[in-house]
């Protein structure tokens, strides 16, 4: 039976940050010394983006009795085209931008490109300019550029991880320009999770 994308991801080896623990991937680790993406900007530590991120993670994996629907669709999201065409426009909007965010702070703009969350990247652009998250957006851009140059991104995420490999592997100027891009990006972060939840609520819970 062949994994599914989401099964290959969970699959994939992966090293602790050796600062917090926190899973990483390999070539997470090789850009940072061995650091998570929060270690690596310094802000581990800072209380209020602690809280924001455990709550981040509490929405992601309890998430609302109010959008299980939802919830249930990104699951099958990763097997079925035919969900991903069933799903409304806000549906994509909330789902491609959550899931853009969880990738970029947990492991950076290559886990996110890395990963299948990275088939819905034309909707992730549209859900962060409709957030009015222009400034996240455009270091979004630049990553795929520096990842992927000025065409199209490679629709599968086997595609991907050859074309990124070959664009920035080894080259260390562009790792410290992805690296710096990341960081610009989650200095954003509580913009965005506070964005992408009042829309949540407001769009795709039913008035009661």
């Amino acid at each position: 039976m062949v994994p599914t994308a989401a099964e290959e991801f969970d699959m994939t080896e992966r090293v602790p940050c050796i600062e917090c623990g926190v899973a990483i991937l390999p070539s997470t680790a090789e850009r940072t010394g061995g650091l998570c993406m929060p270690c690596k900007g310094g802000y581990r530590q800072d209380i209020d983006a602690a809280r924001e991120r455990k709550a981040l993670a509490a929405r992601v994996r309890a998430g609302r009795a109010e959008a299980e629907h939802l919830r249930a669709e990104i699951e099958l999201l990763f097997e079925t085209p035919e969900v991903v065409n069933g799903l409304t426009h806000d549906e994509r909007t909330y789902f491609s931008v959550l899931m853009l965010g969880l990738d970029v702070f947990d492991g950076g703009f290559d886990q996110y490109f890395w990963n299948s969350s990275a088939d819905y990247y034309a909707d992730a652009l549209r859900g962060l300019k409709e957030l009015g998250a222009v400034q996240a957006r455009r270091h979004l851009i630049e990553a795929k550029e520096v990842l992927f140059g000025l065409g199209p991104i490679p629709k599968t995420h086997i595609r991907r991880r050859k074309m990124s490999s070959r664009h920035v592997g080894g080259n260390s100027r562009l790792e410290m320009v992805l690296l710096d891009l990341e960081e610009k990006f989650m200095s954003h972060s509580h913009s965005i999770v506070d964005r992408i939840d009042q829309f949540g609520k407001t769009r795709l819970i039913p008035a009661q």
